[in-house]
């Protein structure tokens, strides 16, 4: 199983905070996708965390089961 997380108005349009999804050796770009389709993010901006660690080239990343990704709304400081 992937536990995919959301945070901030990522959690808010998803109108869920964390799901489980079935492992099936995909890739991070692929599971990223099948998120998007289904919570209707096309207009969202987000960065994407695996295990606590920021991907800077998604498309590349393959997961592995049990892994934690996190959608992460922009960062905004002062």
């Amino acid at each position: 199983m992937i536990t995919v997380k959301y945070f901030g108005a990522i959690a808010a349009q998803a109108n869920v905070a964390e799901e489980m999804v079935l492992f099936a050796e995909q890739s991070l770009v692929d599971l990223i996708q099948a998120v998007i389709t289904k919570h209707n993010f096309d207009t969202v901006s987000y960065s994407v965390a695996v295990n606590h660690e920021l991907i800077q080239d998604v498309a590349t990343y393959d997961l592995q089961s049990n892994d934690v990704v996190a959608l992460l709304p922009p960062f905004a400081g002062g």
